[in-house]
């Protein structure tokens, strides 16, 4: 086949990462490869970040935040890219991979050589086997991230699926070959969504939950649960508010364990505090950071030295 690009439009809890986790549990129980790019508001500034945890993940495993210059090179090794193209690329690789260096202060020459290597390796791996990429939030990508997209986009031969989610649709829809608006629920679909989660709620308890919930499905759910166990959306200062309150209860261990962490810090507090007080491992941290960003029970704010998190 060919390689297949849609974009995902839609606002906060509409579905997309709904669809996308359902997307890429099928390529998973076909025997396929996911490749996940989560973009985050809180590292809008800082290049490559989510690629860096991508390729960590990739190369390193899980669990490995750093590797020397000859576990990188065997590894890309046993993916096939032309050693050429590896030895070009392996200061970069090794800078972008180090948490202690800035791939910001690289020559041009050297991170040409990083984008190139990234689009061979997804080559590479889309020609052994089903491939995904899935991009969460591209709006909050930073610009080297979204260039590295866009000669994805561009300079990919194997067949892959690429899909991206958006919350608006970019200017002349950003070139994507093709674009899905997901739109919130009409209400007798969203009513059938939220029986289906408590049947037992009556007519008023469920148009309680449909007023709440303005047809978003996340939300519908949520409320829906919410509800059926007995709490009162009418109780709390805001519809929002206590469907966030009970979505804490969703939250998996690491998640709960960093908004702890974050609760000790007050407010507000940027990325190196949060890091600096949590027992985390830093790609654990990372990936609980982004759920919470993600679920917007966290947010990021731009400052003139750089981002700060803050409840929402």
């Amino acid at each position: 086949g060919e390689r297949q690009e849609p974009l995902l439009v839609g606002e906060a809890g509409v579905g997309k990462s709904r669809l996308m986790e359902h997307l890429a549990n099928v390529v998973i129980a076909t025997g396929g490869r996911v490749v996940s790019v989560h973009c985050s508001e809180a590292f809008q500034r800082s290049a490559f970040y989510p690629v860096a945890a991508m390729l960590r993940r990739l190369l390193l495993g899980k669990n490995e935040l750093r590797a020397s210059e000859d576990a990188l090179r065997a590894s890309l090794a046993n993916t096939g890219v032309a050693d050429e193209l590896v030895e070009r690329a392996l200061v970069p690789l090794s800078s972008l991979l180090d948490g202690g260096r800035s791939v910001n202060v690289l020559p041009d020459q050297l991170r040409a050589a990083l984008l190139e290597l990234v689009v061979a390796l997804l080559d590479r791996l889309a020609s052994d086997t089903a491939l995904l990429i899935a991009v969460e939030d591209l709006h909050r990508a930073d610009a080297s991230t979204a260039q590295l997209l866009s000669l994805i986009r561009q300079r990919t031969t194997a067949s892959m699926l690429l899909v991206a989610t958006q919350r608006t649709l970019p200017p002349g829809d950003g070139g994507w070959r093709k674009t899905l608006h997901l739109m919130p629920l009409p209400e007798p679909f969203a009513q059938a969504l939220v029986l289906r989660w408590a049947p037992q709620l009556d007519a008023s308890k469920v148009g309680q939950v449909l007023s709440a919930s303005a047809g978003l499905p996340l939300f519908l759910i949520d409320a829906a649960r919410s509800v059926g166990s007995g709490t009162s959306l009418l109780a709390a200062p805001s519809a929002t508010t206590a469907l966030l309150t009970h979505r804490l209860d969703q939250l998996d261990d690491d998640c709960r364990t960093l908004m702890n962490d974050f609760s000790v810090l007050g407010i507000a507090s940027s990325y190196p505090q949060l890091a600096a007080v949590s027992e985390l491992p830093a790609e654990r941290l990372e990936r609980a950071l982004a759920r919470l960003l993600h679920d917007e029970l966290l947010v990021a704010c731009s400052m003139d030295d750089g981002s700060t998190l803050q409840f929402r």
